[in-house]
């Protein structure tokens, strides 16, 4: 646990992976004509693992806060709603923040410009071209910096989709 603890991973994530490798196992060894065949199982297991990798993968949210980058922000958008002063506040339990955070109104700073983040910019047409200018302007001006794991990560992805579909491309033909 504490090796895991140090690479990055999250308690919880660690327990739900732990949960399902647990529970993938309990449902095949009920099944009777799997029972001895461990390697199967194992197989089994590490596929739909995989596959849940994948759909996680492909889920994945763009980020729309980052505590460090938006302090001052959050700062503002407690003082604003709840009159609470973060950095004169002496105990203040993370999931208590955390359930505060999520309350913040919807006229505090930090949630229009998450807002912002989140909002897709819609498709061009001859109506919307000023409207789709600023959102980009407002975008640019609010986007987050990214680590450089981060921007090796995003590159990595954006390579396994170029190779992705260069491979649908020659299949098609």
């Amino acid at each position: 646990m504490r090796a895991l603890q140090s690479t990055g991973k999250s308690k919880a994530c660690f327990t739900w992976h732990y949960a399902f490798v647990k529970n993938s196992f309990t449902f095949l060894s009920k099944i009777r004509t799997w029972k001895k065949d461990v390697g199967f199982k194992v197989k089994m297991i590490r596929l739909v693992f995989e596959t849940l990798q994948d759909e996680q993968k492909k889920s994945k949210k763009q980020k729309a806060f980052d505590f460090k980058q938006d302090a001052k922000e959050i700062y503002a958008g407690f003082m604003q709603c709840y009159g609470i002063d973060l950095f004169s506040c002496k105990r203040l339990h993370w999931w208590k923040f955390i359930a505060l955070f999520n309350g913040l109104s919807a006229d505090t700073r930090i949630m229009q410009i998450i807002d912002i983040r989140q909002r897709p910019i819609p498709a061009p047409t001859k109506y919307n071209a000023e409207e789709r200018a600023a959102l980009i302007r407002l975008k640019t001006e609010y986007q987050l910096e990214m680590t450089q794991e981060e921007r090796e990560e995003q590159f990595a992805d954006n390579l396994f989709d170029l190779f992705e579909t260069l491979k649908n491309m020659a299949e098609k033909r």
